[in-house]
């Protein structure tokens, strides 16, 4: 005898087990009335998962609509080629300081300094690890906390945007440092930011 059949829409056969219900439910009608309706417990395996997948979804997203918002700033990056060298020289130095340091952080640190600094208002998580640290070195080099408002909007949230923006392109999910690697030889790196300001 086959799988039963759903016990929410009866009409697809059960593809998992409902721990909150005790009974097989398809896969649609889980996706559909997970945790509200049923009161799923966090042990549930399948809400973790949905939870993971919007959580790529809406990075997927984001990403998509930063694209297209961060498209005119290229060609231009003259009106902030100061604040460019200041952010691409502090990544190259974290970078020779952390030998492990890979894209992704790059991003998760750029993403966070811009969504931070586009609405000061919002508390967002911290990136972690070597991420965080990437932001802190930026935030700081670029003094983000006691920065005049102008400066924010006109130069340096247009350079993180377009450090992000280079990021993206030169991302390989074969090599996680593809962009470090890329961007490395052409930041002169001294000891200090202030020697490639």
């Amino acid at each position: 005898m086959g799988k039963p059949n759903c016990f929410v829409c009866n009409k697809r056969k059960s593809s998992r087990f409902c721990v909150a219900q005790d009974a097989g439910i398809c896969s649609q009608c889980c996706g559909k009335s997970r945790s509200e309706e049923f009161g799923c417990p966090e042990t549930c395996k399948h809400l973790n998962n949905a939870s993971d997948y919007q959580k790529v979804q809406d990075e997927r997203l984001w990403e998509r609509a930063f694209r297209e918002s961060a498209k005119p700033l290229c060609g231009k990056e003259q009106r902030f080629e100061t604040e460019l060298e200041t952010i691409e020289g502090t990544i190259c130095l974290d970078y020779r300081d952390i030998p492990d340091l890979i894209d992704s952080d790059i991003v998760d640190a750029l993403k966070f300094l811009i969504r931070s600094n586009q609405d000061p208002t919002t508390s967002l998580p911290k990136p972690s690890g070597r991420a965080l640290h990437v932001a802190t070195e930026i935030e700081e080099v670029l003094e983000l906390n006691y920065v005049e408002e102008w400066k924010l909007q006109d130069l340096i949230l247009p350079a993180l945007q377009r450090v992000l923006l280079s990021v993206m392109d030169h991302r390989d999910k074969n090599i996680p440092n593809a962009y470090l690697t890329f961007i490395s030889p052409f930041i002169p790196v001294g000891d200090e930011p202030s020697d490639f300001q």
